[in-house]
């Protein structure tokens, strides 16, 4: 018999490793944003991607939140090709209008974002924020964030992506979609390592603008990023 499958206006993707930030990430923002989104029966599952050899046991995320694929994590090939686990099963298991793919180091505005879903076509979208690739390879998707249709999943989970694999996984995904034109899509990016002391004045700003997205990624001092993913969680969600 086959199982039917479950309907979401939007399936997330989180590219998540383990460590002592990104644990904390997940403890303070993303396990919170999980059962907020299931509390308030608002049509998006998030699901937490990890390599196989990553040690999961001790952060409690809900198996139905949860995806382990068969390799090893590594920035290349593993995130491409557990990136490509994963669509290949939300295909079998979910009825979908959007895929985002992103990372720990994201944090949502789903007021902005359902709006945003709602202007985007149900086919032929690749979109997100584009850079300028290496090797004179034309333009790529970034990582950090982009949305495709279910169009566009499929004709990435049907690819060869050997000829690909030794590039980082947005580019490689970008020369695997050539042939659909990228939409380009806004996002705020917080990586001064300064902690900006009003956080809600910031938020509300950021609001107020329509972004929906922001890249919180504080190289120098990703402790830092615990502060903000803390205070804009609290200030919208708690």
């Amino acid at each position: 018999m086959t199982e039917t499958k479950i309907n979401f206006d939007i399936v997330m993707v989180v590219i998540s490793s383990c460590g002592d930030i990104y644990n904390k990430l997940i403890e303070i923002y993303w396990l919170p944003i999980i059962e907020y989104i299931r509390c308030n029966k608002i049509p998006i599952k998030i699901i937490l991607l990890f390599g196989k050899d990553q040690k999961v046991n001790d952060l409690p995320i809900p198996s139905e939140n949860i995806f382990i694929s068969d390799v090893n994590d590594s920035l290349i090939p593993g995130i491409l090709f557990k990136t490509v686990q994963c669509f290949n099963d939300i295909e079998n298991k979910y009825n979908y209008k959007h895929i985002i793919r992103t990372n720990l180091s994201s944090f949502f505005i789903i007021d902005n974002l359902l709006e945003i879903q709602k202007s985007l076509d149900n086919s032929g979208i690749y979109a997100g924020v584009i850079g300028e690739c290496y090797e004179g390879r034309g333009h790529f998707c970034s990582g950090a964030c982009f949305w495709i249709t279910k169009d566009v999943l499929n004709t990435l989970i049907h690819s060869d992506l050997k000829s690909v694999q030794h590039l980082n996984d947005d580019v490689a995904i970008s020369i695997v979609l050539k042939q659909y034109d990228i939409k380009c899509m806004p996002r705020y990016t917080i990586r001064s390592g300064k902690d900006i002391e009003n956080k809600e004045l910031l938020i509300h700003q950021i609001i107020k603008n329509n972004h929906y997205h922001i890249r919180i990624k504080n190289e120098r001092n990703r402790n830092l990023d615990i502060k903000y993913f803390k205070c804009f969680y609290d200030l919208l969600y708690k």
